[in-house]
């Protein structure tokens, strides 16, 4: 009997199965992902440049995954394996490059959130404007002119955060509203004490 080698089995599973996949093209991933393919909306537009995503809407964070299983949940989106009255209709027409790319792009990105780090410039003003209001929990959104116009309509897209109990994750929480803009508007942030 002839031994197999357990990697050379698994790898031709998986091309067998059609799990296997091209690397794909970072870059190529990053055009498709603030412009869309013409078909639906951009991946942008719900999970955000930086792959944040957008908890409160549903919308989960892409930055960072890998790229295989990424590549596969677009493909069962795209299938209908998988169903998304969201996703399914945004995807349907990316073809397999096309969605190596978007995966690659997205696994390339940082998971890390960005926070203030402590006496940065700012951060005692914060506080102390956070205590004059009385104490948290606080709700920490966006604000903008833009945000919902007679050109575009941007309500809504941006994440929101409800129940920061400290000025660090006020500050946090402002970053990441700011970031999730992905530099698409100005806008401002509004830090609102929670009531009961």
């Amino acid at each position: 009997m002839m031994p197999v080698h357990r990697g050379w089995l698994f790898g031709a599973v998986l091309a067998l199965t059609g799990v296997a996949h091209g690397a794909g093209d970072p870059e190529k991933g990053k055009l498709i992902v603030t412009a869309g393919d013409g078909s639906g909306a951009p991946c942008v537009a719900c999970h955000g440049l930086d792959g944040a995503g957008n908890d409160l809407a549903g919308f989960p964070r892409l930055a960072g995954m890998d790229a295989g299983y990424l590549v596969k949940q677009v493909r069962d989106y795209r299938s209908g394996a998988r169903k998304s009255a969201v996703m399914s209709p945004n995807v349907d027409d990316l073809n397999d490059d096309q969605i190596a790319d978007v995966a690659a792009y997205y696994a390339t990105l940082d998971t890390a959130p960005t926070s203030l780090p402590s006496g940065a410039p700012g951060a005692l003003a914060l506080g102390e404007a956070l205590a004059q209001h009385g104490p948290g929990p606080w709700a920490v959104r966006s604000s903008g002119v833009a945000e919902d116009g007679s050109e575009s309509s941007w309500a809504g897209q941006f994440q929101s955060f409800l129940g920061a109990t400290s000025p660090e994750q006020v500050a946090e929480a402002a970053e990441r509203v700011v970031a999730s803009a992905g530099g698409k508007t100005e806008m401002a942030v509004l830090v609102q004490r929670l009531i009961e």
